[in-house]
């Protein structure tokens, strides 16, 4: 089920259009071997600027803004590895170990990820109504604002949008009336603008700790 979503890349070398070519490859075990070892060099690259961030202000180093956008992004990839590995197995071994996920990648015109979903099918129903799980999303690491990446020349806005858009065109086309999210406190006010919203009956997870913190959100599709 691929899908163009048109979005506008705002680099420091001007403005231009960046058509993302969102898929599910699920099936595409070749494509999914090929992202392990992108996700090994976004978790290098991540845990440098952690320590980066760590030496410049060791006794602020979880509280402030950038350290938790870069320590939830590394907790967010180690469960999108994860559940890559798995379909791997999956389509050698049929083990079923993740037939309840959809991985999903947005490519750029070159092919090169830059953001990456996970949509979990077997979320239980939220007031009887049926429900799909954004069950993770990243961006690639350079995407994320950091004086390092300014100039970076694979950097672009809109990758996480674009997974974000193709979760709800397939939760629609599946039938599902919500979308589900637990949103890194950081990253709240991101999927707000996407029109999610506080779930009333939800919690916070992980309160007391802004880092590992989730804040239960869901996407209406009854009102779009």
């Amino acid at each position: 089920m691929p899908l163009s979503f048109l979005v506008v890349n705002m680099n420091l070398t001007g403005i231009s259009p960046v058509v993302f070519d969102v898929k599910i490859l699920n099936d595409d075990g070749s494509k999914l071997a090929h992202l392990i070892p992108y996700c090994n060099e976004h978790q290098q690259r991540g845990e440098k600027l952690q320590q980066a961030c760590y030496l410049e202000n060791p006794s602020a180093f979880l509280t402030t803004p950038v350290s938790q956008v870069f320590f939830t992004s590394m907790m967010e990839l180690v469960k999108i590895q994860n559940i890559i590995k798995d379909r791997i197995i999956d389509i050698h071994y049929k083990m079923g170990l993740a037939d309840k996920y959809k991985i999903v990648v947005a490519f750029d015109a070159h092919q090169l990820p830059q953001a990456i979903g996970i949509f979990r099918l077997d979320r239980e129903a939220i007031d009887g109504r049926k429900c799909i799980e954004l069950y993770s999303i990243i961006t690639a690491i350079w995407n994320i604002n950091h004086p390092q990446h300014d100039n970076h020349p694979n950097r672009v806005k809109g990758a996480g949008s674009s997974i974000i858009e193709f979760c709800k065109k397939f939760a629609k086309e599946n039938r599902a009336e919500y979308i589900y999210l637990e949103a890194a406190l950081t990253a709240e006010s991101f999927y707000k603008k996407h029109g999610f919203s506080r779930l009333s009956s939800g919690s916070v997870e992980g309160q007391g700790n802004e880092a590992t913190a989730r804040q239960p959100m869901i996407f209406d599709l009854e009102k779009v």
